[in-house]
């Protein structure tokens, strides 16, 4: 309702508003160090059945979402809320 309710009242400014909802993503460990990612072959199966493309976010997904929102090509998108999870909500 935040999402939205800026979006109205920001909108006579030429402001857009839009929200980004990320699921599960792999941004390292918590000291910073990047943690090794297997191939996907070497996955269990089990351990990714929540995950229906198979693996958590990463970053660069998140970063491409920004990008496009950031940029001309949505600039009359605005008081949307964007689930960005390979699916794992519909489960």
């Amino acid at each position: 309702m935040l999402t939205r309710e800026a979006a109205i009242k920001l909108a006579r400014y030429g402001i857009t508003v839009n929200t980004i909802e990320p699921g599960a993503a792999d941004i390292g460990q918590k000291s910073g160090a990047p943690k090794p990612i297997r191939p996907r072959r070497e996955r269990k199966p089990a351990s990714f059945t929540r995950f229906p493309l198979g693996r958590v976010g990463k970053p660069e997904d998140v970063g491409g979402l920004v990008c496009l929102i950031a940029s001309d090509a949505s600039e009359f998108m605005t008081g949307s809320g964007i689930r960005l999870d390979g699916a794992s909500m519909l489960f």
